[in-house]
């Protein structure tokens, strides 16, 4: 009797072609290809970002469509996922830096140092050549099966995007960030809002700090000393051991007898350098961009130096890079500073490797002659650090004293970082022994703590967004 064809084994062999499966591997494969640079970059760094960004999923079924028009859409498309995937890496490293903060950032690019000039090379080049070859490779790619991928991963990813592949303690800054799958751009405006245009905006929007926010500047002693030295230390946080801190200021802690008294501290700050010093100088900070010029000087009526200038201070600052950095040429002036000093009007400083600025060894001198110069009259000295910048270069360190080894620091970002920051406590411990800086009242505060570019485990050696204070005075 004939078999119906209704009984017959029908046998489903397409998924047993050679053939099918290489199509469906080159495919994936494409659609994967735009996450390469930062599985690289967060490898060598330790930073944490989603193995698959979902973000390059439109991006790759844009870029094997036949029309132009929209293969052209898709490099548009892909240039902005990739400046939000840069933006969640660098936040891990410089808390708080959004967008609007790296655009105006850009111009100063050329006398940043070496290490930020090809990281932004490498990504310009990166934005270049990736819809290119996706393009030229997006010819050769089975099309439906990109999309297929495409739409199974959004299909899969986005319900379970919060799954991670590696257990961490939660964390700020994206530091946590270990998910299989997500969308870097819904990460982003999760951290800094939805209103991407507002971010954009380069006028700054000051506002007083929070009311829990600490600063150091509340440490200035009442009635104000005659003679104060107010120094914002460029990337001083907190050493995680309490006899590492100490061997960063033993050279201060050596003075002792020659000091009236000697505290220290530290408190919980995360933001840009500029808003380490709004927080110390005005007890203000900013929001949504940095250009200062464009500011109403009255919001600047309550900054310290502005008050000790009413009550008859010479009010000076200076600081070792460009005055356009921050508008600081601007907004010192509006926060009451009488006389400033940058490296434009120090051209005859040898100059250090942090933005091609001067060296804050060879500032020590203007410190003392400007006490020197007024004796009798009182003076407010506030003093903004450079060298300590990252990537805090060896070629700057003339005395690498502290033993890194010995005190069980990282090699590296987080050695250098305090040994610079050693370096410069041994110089201003050898600056209260000058006769002119008798009187003086010294406050050092740090900006943000130290951004760490080395793969090495930040927390056993650091506090975690955290900045030092120092305040004594000098017999």
């Amino acid at each position: 009797m004939p078999q119906h064809w209704l009984s017959k084994d029908i046998k489903i062999n397409i998924l047993e072609n050679p053939f099918v499966w290489r199509n469906l591997w080159r495919a994936l494969g494409f659609i994967l290809l735009p996450n390469l640079l930062f599985w690289g970059i967060c490898t060598l760094m330790n930073l944490a970002r989603p193995i698959i960004n979902l973000d390059y999923l439109a991006v790759s079924a844009l870029m094997v469509m036949p029309k132009r028009g929209l293969r052209i859409a898709g490099a548009i498309l892909f240039a902005y996922c990739l400046l939000i995937d840069c933006a969640m890496l660098l936040m891990q490293l410089f808390p708080f830096l959004d967008l609007a903060a790296t655009v105006y950032l850009l111009p100063f690019l050329p006398k940043a140092p070496m290490r930020f000039i090809v990281m932004v090379a490498l990504v310009l080049a990166y934005m270049a050549a990736m819809p290119w070859l996706l393009a030229r490779i997006g010819r050769h790619v089975p099309h439906k099966s990109v999309w297929f991928y495409c739409v199974l991963l959004a299909v899969c990813g986005w319900p379970v995007r919060s799954a991670t592949y590696r257990i961490v303690p939660a964390e700020y800054f994206a530091r946590d960030h270990y998910f299989i799958a997500n969308s870097q751009t819904a990460l982003y405006h999760e951290h800094h809002g939805n209103n991407f245009l507002t971010a954009m905006r380069q006028l700054p929007e000051l506002k007083p700090i929070a009311a829990h926010q600490d600063h150091a500047s509340k440490q200035l002693l009442q009635p104000a000393s005659d003679k104060i030295l107010f120094i914002v230390a460029e990337s001083w946080g907190v050493a995680r051991e309490a006899s590492v801190q100490r061997a960063v200021l033993q050279k201060i802690y050596d003075r002792q007898d020659k000091l009236e008294f000697i505290r220290e501290g530290y408190f919980d700050f995360g933001g840009a350098t500029v808003q380490g010093e709004l927080r110390e100088l005005c007890r203000l900070t900013t929001e949504g961009g940095y250009a200062f010029h464009k500011t109403d000087p009255a919001e600047f009526a309550g900054c310290l130096p502005n008050t000790l200038k009413q009550q008859g201070y010479r009010t000076i600052a200076m600081h070792g890079a460009s005055s356009r950095l921050y508008d600081r040429h601007n907004w010192y002036t509006k926060a009451g500073f009488a006389q400033t000093l940058f490296v434009e009007d120090l051209a005859d400083k040898p100059r250090c490797y942090a933005f091609n600025g001067t060296c804050d060894r060879h500032l020590y001198d203007q410190v003392a002659n400007a006490f020197k110069q007024n004796p009798q009259g009182k003076t407010f000295f506030y003093w903004l650090t450079l060298t300590s910048h990252s990537p805090y270069a060896e070629s700057d360190m003339h005395q690498p004293r502290l033993d890194c080894r010995q005190h069980q620091l990282f090699e590296g970002d987080i050695c250098n970082n305090m040994r610079l920051n050693a370096q410069f406590f041994d110089g201003l411990a050898e600056l209260t022994d000058r006769p002119e800086m008798r009187g003086v009242e010294v406050i050092v505060v740090g900006d943000h703590m130290p951004p760490i570019f080395t793969n090495a485990p930040i927390h056993k050696n650091l506090r975690w967004n955290d900045v030092s204070w120092l305040h004594f005075k000098i017999k």
